[in-house]
């Protein structure tokens, strides 16, 4: 009895032997109450950590059904890391343009910080930079061309500072050969397959991080089909 282990089919042999300052899980063992509700696991069953008030997880953790954070690396990983099991029921795959909000849920990117709630768990507007009065526009978001085109992306910085904006490519990729960037207005000639990704327009000047600073577009190059001969 009381040896933290279940003797009795029913559990009986470990009812009634925490301590008024220990929590009793529902697996026999016996945690100190400090540790009840604290977003971390302690019992081998979770108990600790359910019937507890909702989280207000991090843009960084998923948030269980149960109301448990956990690393948002967890979600969908193949392994059950929420007692509810609920990290590995909806796996859906959020588009290289969309937000991954705590919960899962896929947004528009452009809706991330943008003062309003998108995330049905609020996570879009947690740990939001402060307002820097830049406020970068792309036109459009997305294009899908075919190879050999012309593209035209256009930017600017919408708000109150009016910033210059200048179109760079992610990981120091270069521009596509005869690219031009002339007051936001990036033009791509002859455009192939390769050129396809991300492009990104940002606030010159702008502070590492800073709100509203960089907006990203997206090309999408189809390729020429030859005919068999």
């Amino acid at each position: 009895r009381c040896d933290k282990r279940r003797e009795c089919p029913d559990g009986s042999d470990e009812e009634d032997c925490c301590t008024s300052e220990e929590f009793h899980c529902k697996s026999g063992e016996c945690i100190t109450k400090q540790l009840r509700c604290d977003g971390h696991y302690h019992c081998r069953d979770g108990s600790d950590e359910t019937g507890c008030k909702s989280h207000l997880c991090r843009p960084s953790q998923f948030r269980c059904q149960s109301g448990l954070c956990i690393d948002r690396d967890e979600f969908c990983d193949g392994v059950p890391h929420c007692p509810d099991r609920s990290d590995e029921l909806d796996c859906r795959t959020c588009q290289l343009d969309q937000y991954v909000c705590a919960n899962a849920q896929c947004i528009e990117r452009s809706k991330r910080c943008d003062g309003r709630f998108d995330c049905t768990d609020f996570s879009d507007e947690a740990d939001c930079p402060p307002d820097t009065g830049i406020n970068i526009r792309v036109y459009p978001e997305r294009q899908t061309i075919k190879q050999g085109q012309e593209v035209v992306f256009r930017c600017r910085d919408e708000g109150t500072r009016r910033s210059q904006v200048k179109w760079t490519r992610p990981d120091n990729h270069p521009l596509p050969p005869g690219s031009t960037d002339a007051r936001g207005r990036l033009t791509m000639p002859n455009v192939q397959p390769d050129h396809g990704g991300v492009y990104l327009c940002r606030a010159e000047g702008a502070p590492g991080g800073a709100s509203g600073a960089q907006k990203a577009a997206f090309l999408t190059v189809q390729p020429c089909k030859y005919p068999d001969y």
